[in-house]
């Protein structure tokens, strides 16, 4: 590949199916990223939590103690709210890893999300702490 008279330092080197900038008989499209085709898309699991029974349409839901707002941040289908980005769920601790806190070598630093819903049930505030799952 040439540039103004000279030689480039690296030349391309690309597997095969892949596109290369700059190869001959493409175009590029105006206004659109030149790094488009390179950059992996990924693609973020909804994440679902079951409802207690007796949840009925007036509950309010928080994830890490933020309000979460119907429409917005999740969707209620049935007894089931699928949240539109992932939540993590740290889930069990080893042997190893037990010990290790118990020492106070290390702790536990994995991502962990809390999904809590309040709602009314026999005329009392009642609070529900959920899982999520994928």
């Amino acid at each position: 590949m040439r540039r103004r008279g000279r030689k480039a330092a690296v030349p391309g080197v690309s597997r095969p199916g892949e596109r290369q900038r700059g190869a001959e008989g493409e175009e590029e499209d105006e206004g659109s990223s030149p790094h488009r085709d390179w950059h992996p898309k990924a693609v973020e699991e909804p994440s679902r939590v079951e409802l207690p029974v007796g949840v009925g349409d007036r509950y309010e839901v928080y994830v890490n103690g933020v309000r979460q707002e119907p429409g917005s941040d999740f969707d209620r289908i049935g007894d089931t709210l699928v949240f539109r980005r992932s939540l993590a769920h740290e889930g069990r601790l080893g042997p190893i890893r037990w010990l290790s806190m118990l020492l106070g070598i290390a702790g536990t630093y994995r991502k962990h999300d809390s999904v809590d819903v309040v709602y009314e049930a026999g005329g009392r505030a009642a609070v529900a702490s959920l899982v999520p799952r994928s």
